[in-house]
C-alpha cells in the first residue's frame, strides 16, 4: 500500500505541475502575470523547479530529479510564450 500511495501521490502532483501553462494563460489573460515578469525571474524559477523536482522524486539521485526538472523547465518556457499570447489577446480586447 505504501508503494501504491507513493505512485498515486507522485502522479497527481506531476499532473498538477503540468497544468502550469494553462494556469499561466488565464493569469496572463486577467493581467495578474506578465511574460516580462516570468522572463525576468527565470533563474529563480530554475532553482525552484529543481527544488520541487527534488522533493517529488522518490529517490535521492540527480538523474530522476533531472528527468522531472527538465520537462518542468520546458513547461516554464512554454508558459512564457503562452502568457505573451494571452497578453496580446487582452490588449485586443481592451482596444475593442
Amino acid at each position: 500500500t505504501g508503494l501504491i500511495s507513493l505512485i498515486v501521490q507522485t502522479s497527481l502532483l506531476i499532473g498538477l505541475l503540468f497544468e502550469m501553462p494553462v494556469v499561466s494563460y488565464y493569469l496572463g489573460l486577467i493581467g495578474f502575470l506578465s511574460s516580462r515578469f516570468l522572463a525576468k525571474y527565470r533563474r529563480h524559477a530554475i532553482v525552484v523547479i529543481m527544488l520541487i523536482a527534488g522533493l517529488l522524486t522518490p529517490s535521492p539521485d540527480v538523474i530522476s530529479q533531472l528527468v522531472l526538472g527538465i520537462p518542468m523547465y520546458f513547461l516554464y518556457e512554454f508558459s512564457i510564450s503562452v502568457v505573451k499570447k494571452a497578453e496580446r489577446k487582452r490588449q485586443q480586447q481592451l482596444m475593442n
